[in-house]
């Protein structure tokens, strides 16, 4: 259903250009990379072996992993090296690592980063060898070419495509955001980063404990559902409402809910109100919403919701 929302914002939509407005991480999210980079770098210099792969330099981190870049000499390619990050290497945090590794297994989607590779280093170190994505967070990507809410939509569906493929293996993300969703040069989307995934009842291996608290305040609250805060019942209605904000970004250039200082106690009354911090509903895409509503009596959108106590 979430492709025939698409489908209709592309048409019912005017052509327009929608200037740069999105900003990228904020400077306390840089400064926590900068740390984790520096702290991780301690450990793996480039040129260090991990496996057969060359550590080369660090690209990102995650909820509780660094990103490194490193290069395969046997497959002659790059790859993206993902290892705990420093301090995170209690069992629960191992036990959480080695579920994503099953988890990115279950998948495989052009829109989702490919698991390659899955090891432990000579000093006990696990590590998962991921597709090297190129790319630039989606937000940012239509900014910087000025697309039009058509051209936005259209790649958008990609990032659908994407979540629709996990959850069909009933893998929940539980953190999209446009950080974790980017667009390489040739206009492919690519959704990365499944550190706090969560297997729903009836796959292979069933949720447990240590899902479920390293899923707890792991997530970016901008883009959380209001379940997301309650810490239960955390479902495939979680992503759905995290693709919304996301959606509501790309076309209007900023999330529905907007808070002053933005602590995370704020942001959790906003969402769970459904209200910015003024109390205001927002009627940035009202006219949108009509063409929705309509496509909503002709299409009631099903959510799949599953019991509190697996969450």
């Amino acid at each position: 259903e979430w492709l025939e929302v698409v489908a209709l914002l592309a048409r019912e939509s005017p052509p327009r250009t929608l200037l740069p407005q999105s900003t990228g991480g904020s400077s306390d999210d840089r400064c926590a990379v900068d740390r984790l980079e520096r702290e991780q770098a301690a450990r793996l210099r480039p040129g260090t072996r991990l496996g057969r792969y060359h550590v080369e330099h660090p690209i990102g981190h995650g909820g509780m992993g660094v990103v490194h870049a490193a290069y395969d000499p046997e497959l002659d390619r790059h790859v993206a090296i993902k290892l705990l990050r420093p301090g995170a290497g209690s069992d629960m945090a191992v036990r959480r690592f080695s579920a994503e590794r099953r988890i990115l297994a279950r998948l495989n989607h052009t829109n989702i980063a490919t698991l390659l590779d899955a090891g432990t280093s000579e000093d006990g170190q696990p590590f998962i060898a991921m597709e090297y994505v190129e790319g630039t967070a989606i937000t940012t990507w239509c900014d910087g070419r000025r697309l039009g809410v058509r051209e936005r939509v259209a790649l958008f569906a990609q990032v659908c495509a994407a979540v629709q493929h996990a959850h069909a293996n009933l893998v929940v993300h539980r953190d999209l955001k446009p950080g974790n969703i980017l667009v390489t040069d040739d206009g492919v989307v690519k959704l990365l980063d499944f550190g706090i995934a969560k297997l729903m009842p009836g796959g292979d291996d069933a949720p447990d404990a240590t899902q479920t608290q390293l899923g707890q305040r792991a997530f970016t609250p901008e883009y959380a559902a209001p379940e997301q805060f309650r810490e239960h019942g955390v479902g495939t209605s979680a992503d759905v409402y995290a693709l919304g904000v996301v959606l509501f970004e790309l076309l209007a250039g900023r999330r529905p809910i907007r808070v002053e200082g933005g602590s995370w106690a704020a942001i959790e009354v906003a969402v769970r109100r459904g209200r910015n911090d003024d109390g205001r509903r927002s009627t940035c895409l009202r006219p949108l919403g009509v063409g929705i509503h309509q496509l909503r009596r002709l299409h009631p959108l099903r959510v799949q919701f599953f019991p509190a106590e697996n969450a």
